[in-house]
This record gives structure tokens, C-alpha cells and sequence, in this order.
């Protein structure tokens, strides 16, 4: 009888990928999303693919596989200015990529004259106005903003770990977590500062 645990996989997967360079989880990370189904996948790939471009010594190709897997996923869910922008990037990278260019909605000409049309990293609301807002969420929902490549995700974490409870006298694993905590505080005045 053989006896399989699923999850032998995935712990599997988390320590080979721990022992590759930044660019090598980028490449098995884009593997892998190529394999997912874009239409159900938007949230995950958009995440994704902003770690993946974050990586400092990404390849232009890595880069672009990355930003047409996005476009892809933007354009199956109806958001066409978001996708031209990624399939823009590409094209200023290589004019005469083809799936580029086939998947563009928008002339390239017209890009930047669209009304809804805001280049990417601009936010709509000022930091201020996103604090205010997420200041009316339940916990449950500011735990689900720190999933997001926005900044609503570092005002969530803000916000959800201005208060901290230590409990130095239930168990053992518990003590040593708070006094760690505890340490975190004392030597990392960014932390303390949360």
C-alpha cells in the first residue's frame, strides 16, 4: 500500500526553489503560470508577475514573457488600457514581437490618449486617502489587502500589526516567538516603527 502525502510535493517544490538564484525562481515561476488557466487565474499571475519584475537582473525575455502572460490575463478579463500598457512595454522592447502586436486592442499611436488610460505605478488616491479608507475595513479584509502588489498592502500591514500581544508564559514555542518579536523591535527601528 502505498501511502502519498500531496503536500510532500509542494514542501518539495519550496525547498528546491530556496536553493536557486532570484532569476531562476523568476523562470520557474513564469513556467509555472504558463500552465495556469489565465481566466481564472488574473489575481495570482498580476501578483506573479510584479515579483517577477521586481527581480533586479531579470532578463529582457524573462521580462517580457512575464508582461505578455499579464497582458493576457488582463485582456480575458475585459481590461484592455492595463494590458496595452504591458504589451506596449514589450514592443518598446522588440517593435515587431508578434503576439505583441496581435494581441494589441489599441493602435499604438493612440496609446496615452485613451481617457481611463493612467501609466502604471500612479495611483489614483494619494497614500492619505488609501489610509483613510482601509481605517473602515474589518481585519478579515485588511489580512486579504496584504496579498495585493499595491499600496494598500503595506498601509494593511501597517494597520493590522500596530498593536502586538506577547505572551511570554503559555509554552515554550511561545515564549521564544514573543522574545524573537521582542528582539525585532529593539534592533530594527523600521520595524518598531510598524
Amino acid at each position: 500500500m502505498s501511502v502519498f502525502n500531496p503536500k510532500i510535493l509542494d514542501a518539495s517544490l519550496r525547498d528546491v526553489a530556496a536553493n536557486l538564484s532570484d532569476e531562476q525562481k523568476a523562470d520557474v515561476l513564469l513556467y509555472a503560470m504558463e500552465r495556469l488557466q489565465i481566466d481564472r487565474s488574473r489575481v495570482l499571475i498580476e501578483n506573479a508577475v510584479q515579483s517577477c519584475l521586481l527581480v533586479s537582473k531579470l532578463s529582457a525575455e524573462s521580462a517580457t514573457r512575464a508582461r505578455l502572460l499579464r497582458a493576457k490575463a488582463r485582456l480575458a478579463c475585459g481590461l484592455k488600457d492595463r494590458a496595452n500598457q504591458d504589451l506596449q512595454a514589450i514592443l518598446t522592447l522588440d517593435p515587431e514581437h508578434p503576439e505583441a502586436r496581435a494581441l494589441m486592442t489599441v493602435p499604438q499611436e493612440n496609446i496615452g490618449k485613451s481617457r481611463n488610460f493612467l501609466p502604471l505605478g500612479q495611483p489614483r488616491f494619494s497614500t492619505e486617502i488609501w489610509r483613510q479608507i482601509a481605517l473602515w475595513l474589518p481585519r478579515r479584509d485588511l489580512k486579504t489587502l496584504l496579498h495585493i502588489p499595491h499600496v494598500l498592502s503595506r498601509i494593511a500591514s501597517q494597520l493590522l500589526f500596530r498593536k502586538i500581544d506577547l505572551f511570554f508564559a503559555s509554552d515554550k514555542w511561545d515564549s521564544q516567538r514573543s522574545a524573537d518579536i521582542l528582539t525585532r523591535i529593539i534592533t530594527d527601528s523600521a520595524f518598531a516603527n510598524l
